[in-house]
């Protein structure tokens, strides 16, 4: 059967996230305690999350991590 391009970027889409995934988590495991994890969030944008990205497309990723607020005088420092 004839795949097209829009189903075959779509399924090289879905595989390099899981493999993206499964790289990062692994790096993560090894540099991280798991209270230091538990507080990240990354996402991946663009063409790779919507399934659409062909090989020449790149990872649009954020990382986000929840900091803790400490306020001495008038100065804000972030944990």
């Amino acid at each position: 059967m004839f795949e097209s391009v829009i189903e075959r970027n779509a399924r090289a889409s879905k595989k390099r996230l899981v493999d993206l995934r499964a790289d990062l988590e692994e790096r993560l495991d090894a540099q991280l305690d798991d209270h230091a994890r538990s507080r990240i969030t990354i996402y991946a944008t663009g063409s790779l999350a919507r399934l659409e990205a062909s090989t020449h497309s790149d990872l649009d990723a954020f990382f986000m991590c929840l900091v803790q607020k400490i306020k001495t005088g008038s100065t804000l420092w972030m944990r």
